[in-house]
């Protein structure tokens, strides 16, 4: 019998299809081929499966948008027809008459009334952050009285009423009789009679600053009369008191009280 070896054989390497053999002596696991083809499959049916969801989702939103559409389309709804009939109203109405409007309302007077007042509170607010320098004011300042000084300016322990309270003046103790006067130039804006604490005068000086006398016994001038500095203003009259008569005496700048002895010369 005749054998045809060319026939039988082949070369691999001009062979379309290509044969592998597993090489014994490779550490790799003969299972890992097939481990690695079941993961490559996982993935695309995993791929596959998120394609459709979200060709659902998108499905379902373009549904919701059309119906949605349709529905606003062919309702009646009143809202709608006010709305288109207000644009159409702003596009036509002149400009003249849209301002006039707005200027005439009340709203728009409001408005402007507040933006007023918050200039003016600007004003006072740099008033109070840059006040006027006493230096200017007292100048030629005087002692209102001739006495000694018995309680001070700031907190203080009361032993009366054994606490700590805060003085916005300072107590100076004299001999009945004694004459109080003005400390600067100033015009007199007030003169009040305190239950239990006598007369009291204030004096205005300008530009924010005020002296306040307190527990008068006898007041010598009247409101609106101009002061100058050392002129005799009042007198005080209070012996029955058990720490002799006393002048409660304040300085003050826009209403705060202000220490005495930082601004008179002692």
């Amino acid at each position: 019998m005749i054998q045809n070896k060319e026939l039988y054989s082949f070369d691999p390497e001009l062979d379309p299809v290509s044969v592998s053999t597993p090489n014994p002596d490779s550490d790799s696991d003969p299972n890992s081929t097939s481990t690695t083809e079941q993961s490559e499959l996982f993935a695309a049916e995993d791929s596959d499966f998120h394609f459709f969801n979200n060709l659902l989702y998108q499905t379902i939103v373009a549904i919701c948008f059309l119906i949605m559409t349709l529905v606003i389309s062919h309702s009646g709804l009143s809202w709608m027809n006010w709305a288109c009939n207000r644009l159409h109203s702003a596009i036509e109405t002149s400009q003249q008459e849209t301002f006039g409007r707005i200027s005439q309302s009340q709203l728009w007077k409001e408005l402007i009334g507040n933006m007023s007042n918050l200039v003016r509170l600007e004003e006072i607010t740099k008033k109070f952050e840059q006040p006027s320098s006493p230096k200017n004011i007292f100048t030629n300042s005087v002692w209102p009285i001739q006495g000694s000084i018995t309680k001070g300016y700031g907190w203080q322990y009361d032993s009366d009423r054994k606490n700590r309270t805060f003085n916005s003046g300072i107590e100076i103790t004299a001999l009945p009789d004694t004459l109080v006067f003005a400390i600067a130039d100033g015009t007199v804006s007030e003169v009040n009679h305190q239950a239990g604490r006598g007369w009291q005068l204030i004096i205005n000086h300008g530009n924010g600053w005020s002296s306040s006398y307190n527990y008068l016994g006898l007041v010598k001038v009247k409101v609106g009369q101009t002061v100058k500095a050392g002129d005799t203003i009042a007198q005080i009259s209070r012996p029955d008191q058990e720490r002799g008569s006393i002048l409660w005496f304040e300085i003050q700048e826009y209403d705060r009280p202000v220490d005495p002895l930082s601004v008179l010369a002692v």
